[in-house]
């Protein structure tokens, strides 16, 4: 290796902190749901990749699964919403 890929992972596309990115968009949905009084936030764990965000956790009703799904797609950079591991149930208060 000559070296010209140093760097290699610090500035590969985007600035986390610019809109579209993983990280970016995991902590807009992350701060989305928790400020929805309607949604038991503290209790979905968010993750992102390539634009898919996965929703896992256990929440009170499937009003808050809908909820939460909704949140998540309108955040910028969103391609697709998972919530196979949102579950309903007794979620931890």
């Amino acid at each position: 290796m000559d070296g010209s890929g140093s760097g290699t992972g610090m500035n590969d596309g985007m600035d986390s902190d610019q809109p579209g990115t993983d990280t970016w968009i995991t902590t807009k949905v992350k701060s989305s749901l928790l400020a929805d009084p309607d949604v038991a936030g503290l209790d979905i764990e968010v993750d992102t990749v390539n634009g898919v965000v996965t929703l896992n956790g256990v929440v009170d009703e499937q009003t808050q699964v809908i909820e939460a799904t909704r949140i998540a797609r309108e955040i910028e950079g969103v391609t697709d919403v998972r919530t196979e591991g949102l579950t309903t149930g007794t979620a931890n208060q």
